[in-house]
């Protein structure tokens, strides 16, 4: 027996929100383990079937893994398991659609507003494993943002801003890892993301764009990291969420996120799944999707965007 399929078969019970923690550093998945944990998930089936469909997802083999995950979905799993179930064959699954995002700008205030200007990182696309076009849109392109400006508000008024975009992203990963990732030890890369998972956002931002910020300052110096804005596929909405992304050497583009490693190792670090959606430079704005400035105070004013797949 394989250390990997040890590994992967000694584990009491499965926890879908950690199926792989202990394999972070796995060199490769040999065939022969893929093949005795197949035989392990037919003859236990439950927790063995979705330690294959991990597993699998851990080799790169998607296509594999969407069926296994389908299988699993077929066979009237409880409700917390198969939500996860539905994320994974999402997450292991192409997107060929069309994005929409949606900004609204509302005056909430009493008093008419003028001469707003709302910016928006510019869209773009985060090859090998996904492009993307930018179609209509109520916003300008200037550099790296999206500029569109208001003459005026009313009191209670609101204005709508679309940006709709070809979206095409295949599953990837970029494992397996190696034992440093720009010169930083791998493990010494999981500690230091770990610590910045615990930042509790008190520096104005959402956790999840905090934590972000964390790590690349604690890297800095050590690993060049940038911060990707984008969305989440959880069941049937689009999240917003911000995680890191290595830009430097052979590893370019491949993301670390705080938030979800210390629930999920395998798709913590270097995994590309298409429930994970990268849009966004978040430094290009100073780490906001969507802001606004005015001349003169304008305390009533309110932003919310909203993103969704539309039939093309």
């Amino acid at each position: 027996m394989t250390l990997l399929l040890g590994l992967l078969l000694a584990a009491p019970v499965i926890s879908p929100s950690d199926s792989v923690r202990s394999m972070v550093s796995v060199a490769r998945v040999p065939e022969r383990a893929l093949l005795f944990a197949e035989l392990a998930a037919r003859m236990e089936g439950g927790d063995a079937g979705v330690r294959l469909g991990s597993l699998l997802e851990l080799a790169g083999e998607f296509d594999d893994a969407l069926r296994q995950y389908r299988l699993l979905l077929a066979s009237g799993p409880s409700e917390d398991l198969r939500e996860w179930l539905r994320d994974r064959s999402r997450g292991s699954a192409s997107l060929d659609t069309m994005l929409v995002l949606r900004a609204t700008v509302e005056n909430a205030g009493e008093l008419p507003v003028r001469d707003l200007e709302v910016t928006m990182p510019l869209p773009r696309s985060h090859p090998p494993f996904q492009s993307l076009v930018i179609g209509q849109t109520s916003m300008s392109r200037n550099g790296d943002v999206l500029r569109a400006g208001i003459d005026s508000l009313a009191a209670g008024e609101s204005r709508r801003l679309t940006v709709l975009m070809h979206l095409e992203q295949v599953p990837g990963t970029f494992r397996p890892l190696p034992d440093s990732v720009g010169g930083v030890d791998l493990h010494r890369l999981l500690e230091e993301a770990l610590a910045a998972s615990r930042t509790d956002g008190s520096d104005g931002f959402g956790p999840c764009l905090s934590m972000a910020r964390e790590l690349r300052s604690r890297l800095a110096g050590r690993l060049e990291l940038g911060v990707v804005g984008g969305l989440v596929r959880r069941g049937d909405s689009l999240v917003f969420h911000a995680w890191n992304l290595v830009e430097e050497g052979p590893l370019s583009g491949m993301p670390v996120d705080p938030l979800l490693l210390g629930e999920d190792s395998l798709r913590g670090i270097g995994h590309c799944p298409t429930d994970l959606i990268p849009l966004w430079n978040l430094l290009d704005t100073g780490g906001s999707e969507l802001s606004v400035v005015s001349p003169a105070a304008a305390p009533g004013i309110r932003l919310r965007m909203e993103a969704a797949f539309e039939s093309r």
